[in-house]
């Protein structure tokens, strides 16, 4: 496929990228249906977008506290797809497009979750995963200090407050950028890969001048290796393996 080999980009760019790939399926296709896992409070679509494209709308969370606050028009259901009692005979082939926001790196069972993922989308849908990868400097951080530290971090050096964006546990397992041994992964879980993108660096410390000085040059260096193990973010389009990709 040679995905791997393609030029990563800014980690700057991922947002965007991510926002325009979920809107172009949309608007694009005959999608009507939409699924978003792991919402919470937040879901990611705004209400005038749902609206104006007559949107059928749907979050999945595992928290029903975290559902309730939400003041978006979704309708919810509290599920864990990663669950291998996970009930979704009501759902099955259900979905035009599922997607996930920075959710995949907390799942602790990916294997059971895409294999959920698979089952409840249409056979021409799509699926859009977008999630932190696991050999970033902030990543490896997250994973080996004490999670009391890694949380004061996160909230001392980001503008994200806890009472609306609080930080989670993260597995970071099937969290890598576009490389060839993850993508033989994730087709061999059913899934075939259309799109794969990957993003280096980050900017964490912005708020400070000298920390940020050096963060910009461990960016570009990051850029010149170009490597997608070394990647912060990325995110991946697929459909079902057996299903028509033209």
């Amino acid at each position: 496929m040679g995905l791997e080999k393609s030029k990563l980009e800014r980690v700057q760019a991922s947002w965007l990228k991510f926002d325009l790939t979920i809107k172009q399926i949309v608007l694009g296709g005959q999608v009507n249906r939409i699924l978003e896992i792991g919402a919470g409070r937040n879901p990611y679509l705004d209400n005038q977008f749902v609206e104006n494209n007559k949107l059928d709308y749907t979050v999945f969370d595992i928290d029903t506290a975290e559902l309730a606050l939400s003041r978006k028009q979704t309708k919810s259901y509290a599920i864990d797809l990663s669950s291998e009692d996970c009930k979704l005979n009501q759902f099955i082939d259900s979905y035009d497009c599922i997607f996930t926001h920075m959710v995949l790196e907390h799942v602790k069972n990916p294997s059971v979750f895409h294999k959920n993922c698979l089952k409840i989308l249409k056979e021409d849908g799509q699926v859009v995963h977008f999630f932190a990868t696991k050999y970033s400097v902030h990543t490896i951080l997250n994973q080996l200090l004490p999670e009391r530290l890694t949380d004061w971090l996160v909230f001392k050096f980001q503008t994200r407050k806890k009472d609306t964006h609080d930080k989670y546990k993260a597995y970071y397992k099937w969290c890598f950028g576009p490389t060839k041994s993850n993508i033989a992964r994730l087709e061999g879980a059913g899934y075939k890969i259309l799109d794969y993108k990957g993003f280096l660096g980050h900017t964490y410390l912005n708020k400070f001048k000298t920390l940020y000085a050096i963060e910009q040059r461990w960016n570009k260096l990051l850029l010149l290796i170009n490597s997608p193990l070394m990647c912060s973010n990325a995110f991946f389009v697929a459909k079902k393996k057996d299903s028509k990709t033209n």
